[in-house]
């Protein structure tokens, strides 16, 4: 016979203070893991917990000591068949403290600290209040979350805009999918970082920013946007928006750049495309090429000296190709012109005058030359050539 449709389905949710958490792989089976009490068992023993595995395998939000988890009892590997549930899981925590970087409750599985000498009063009173126990008298002990985490004073949530998507980690790093927006903008705390004059109403934007600059706005949970200048690092991938990307190199130095009227930089970065920001940008392709592409010219520009290396040679092909700012001489074919200056010196050395007693003989100078045909050669360059 079958069970009970709405027995067997049945599954029921429970909160519970997380107590420790497994960063080893000694136990395959609890790898993630994390260690929990139930809230409500706040009068069971110290050592009355729970351990739960994540209930995604791809993606895990890994708890801090002192939050709130979601968990449930669901099959394991070798309950399906009876379809016992025997297994804990965790879903995420519950945002009780509305921060990005922590919603720890210390204590909060325990009872009232009066008989339990475990339980620190001061910590369960502010997590009864709802205080995360984050004091900025610094001569007060804070909660202890974890064997690493420390909370940051300047940290703050990005702003959110209408129908956005946003994910946001507790260190200063978030991926925004947003849109071009350009009606009620007095609805939000913080104006777009981006410019809506050259996208539609509704075009996508994506911006992934990690290390966010430090915000000067002072208290709890204020919005702040990101700043493609001050992020550590960022790529904003855009349709249509203007970015105001500040270029190291001023444009009162982007001399060659302006010559080829690439001048796009100048009045802001507009239209369909990715930019890429940090204080270094390393590209490697250990198998294969690097290939870049532009239907309208490349630009490179630095404060410093631009180095090309290549092993098997470096080849340049243009309509012209122009060195120095405002060239107005060409180069010379290097073989062309010793073929031509050895042919003088051929007949510079057959030079005979008239005179009054017949002509005259050879220059008497005419081994030196010899010798200076001879190293024309030398002036050849083995590495460069031009057409």
């Amino acid at each position: 016979m079958l069970p009970n449709a709405t027995q067997a389905n049945s599954i029921s949710f429970f909160a519970g203070e997380v107590l420790g958490v497994n960063y080893t792989d000694l136990n395959p089976n609890n790898m993630y893991s994390i260690r929990v009490k139930l809230v409500s068992n706040r009068t069971a023993g110290t050592g009355d917990t729970i351990t739960a595995r994540p209930m995604d395998s791809n993606m895990k939000k890994i708890p801090l000591i002192g939050e709130i988890a979601i968990v449930f009892k669901g099959p394991s590997n070798d309950s399906v068949s009876s379809g016992n549930l025997q297994n804990w899981y965790y879903i995420s925590t519950l945002n009780v403290q509305n921060s990005i970087q922590q919603n720890a409750l210390p204590d909060r599985s325990k009872s009232a600290p009066t008989g339990d000498p475990n339980a620190n009063s001061k910590n369960y009173n502010e997590s009864a209040d709802g205080n995360p126990n984050i004091s900025q008298d610094k001569t007060i002990k804070q909660a202890i979350l974890g064997a690493n985490f420390i909370e940051q004073d300047n940290l703050k949530p990005i702003q959110p805009f209408e129908g956005d998507i946003l994910m946001e980690s507790r260190f200063g790093s978030s991926l925004r999918f947003g849109s071009t927006w350009k009606k009620n903008s007095a609805v939000f705390s913080k104006e777009s970082p981006w410019g809506a004059d050259a996208s539609n109403e509704g075009d996508p934007i994506t911006i992934i920013s990690n290390g966010h600059g430090q915000s000067s706005d002072q208290g709890f949970n204020n919005f702040k946007t990101e700043d493609i200048n001050l992020d550590a690092s960022s790529i904003w991938l855009t349709k249509g928006q203007a970015v105001n990307l500040e270029t190291v190199v001023k444009d009162s130095d982007q001399k060659a750049i302006s010559e080829e009227n690439n001048n796009s930089y100048k009045s802001g970065f507009t239209g369909d495309q990715i930019l890429l920001t940090s204080d270094r940008l390393v590209f490697n392709a250990r198998k294969d090429e690097v290939a870049m592409f532009a239907n309208n010219g490349l630009s490179f520009g630095t404060n410093g000296s631009l180095a090309v290396d290549a092993k098997d040679g470096i080849h340049l092909n243009a309509s012209y190709i122009n060195l120095g700012l405002n060239p107005n001489e060409p180069a010379v074919l290097g073989d062309t012109l010793v073929r031509i200056l050895s042919d003088l010196i051929s007949q510079i050395q057959q030079i005979t005058v008239p005179t009054g007693t017949g002509p005259s003989g050879i220059p008497l100078n005419s081994p030196m030359f010899s010798a200076i045909s001879q190293r024309l050669v030398t002036c050849l360059s083995e590495t460069v050539a031009v057409k």
